[in-house]
């Protein structure tokens, strides 16, 4: 019951994250299979969070940059 419970929760994380969703909390751990799992998974959807924040930076940093090119494009 407890098995299945977590295997549950564990796939509708994963359903979401599919899905774009990474703001699920995973509370599945443990030293079994499925414990190692979620561990595993919390520290994927904390990665793929921060790779997806340093994207989101750069990408705000580019549009700075054209706009800077821009407004000096157009005072000359």
């Amino acid at each position: 019951l407890e098995r299945e419970r977590k295997f549950t929760e564990l796939s509708k994380i994963v359903e979401a994250a599919s899905r774009g969703d990474l703001t699920q909390s995973v509370t599945i751990d443990g030293d079994d299979d499925l414990g190692r799992l979620g561990c595993s998974l919390k520290t994927m959807i904390a990665d793929l969070r921060n790779v997806l924040c340093e994207v989101m930076a750069a990408a705000q940093q580019q549009n700075e940059g054209a706009s800077t090119i821009a407004e000096s494009s157009a005072n000359l």
